[in-house]
């Protein structure tokens, strides 16, 4: 079983990343913009097996680094490329780097521990992948991007047979009864839809 744990950007954030990606010929949307915290796939077998065997473990120790993290707020700023690494696009994150890289250690520990493959960057993907005139291209119209919202909870999504990627909740960040009101309504039912697979940055 694959697994995502990330922050999806609020409007009107998602919709100013949209317009330019769809500016950057962009048009096929397999995923809500987002900032990847954790993503388990079939390049990890080991992992899958973890989360598919003991999810209640899994969701729980998620719940757990949420807890450890205080809301706060992220700042997108320019758009910078990861070649010739990944032939990847993205937006940088200006403020807020402090949290989301704790958040991704800590989820990343426990029954989900593992050694990346890299040095955990927070971004948005805008491009992937990309020929090299289309990540400059990126660079160049996402120069003077400048957007920030507040994070107040993270999502949990699992992988489904079809390969689409399935909502499982919104959980909130620290001990706040808000932020626990605010994540137990984005998780109500019906509001857990199938959604396409993330990009695997």
């Amino acid at each position: 079983m694959s697994i995502g744990v990330v922050v999806t950007l609020p409007e009107p954030a998602a919709s100013r990343v949209r317009a330019l990606q769809r500016a950057l010929g962009v048009v096929e949307e397999l995923s809500p913009p987002h900032i990847t915290l954790l993503s388990v796939d079939a390049s990890r077998p080991d992992l899958c097996r973890t989360a598919e065997e003991r999810w209640t473990e899994v969701r729980d120790h998620v719940a757990r680094a949420a807890r450890a993290v205080e809301p706060f707020t992220v700042a997108l700023g320019e758009a910078r490329t990861f070649a010739p690494l990944s032939p990847v696009a993205y937006l940088s994150v200006t403020e807020g780097e402090a949290p989301l890289a704790e958040l991704a250690r800590l989820v990343s520990s426990g029954p989900l521990a593992h050694t990346p493959a890299f040095e955990y960057v927070p971004h948005v993907t805008l491009v992937y992948p990309g020929t090299d005139e289309e990540l400059e291209h990126a660079v160049s119209r996402g120069r003077e991007f400048d957007e920030s919202f507040p994070v107040d909870t993270i999502g949990l999504y699992r992988q489904l047979p079809s390969g689409r990627w399935e909502h499982r909740e919104e959980i909130p960040l620290g001990n706040s009864p808000q932020t626990s009101q605010r994540a137990q309504a984005a998780s109500r039912p019906g509001e857990g839809s199938e959604r396409q697979a993330f990009p695997p940055q």
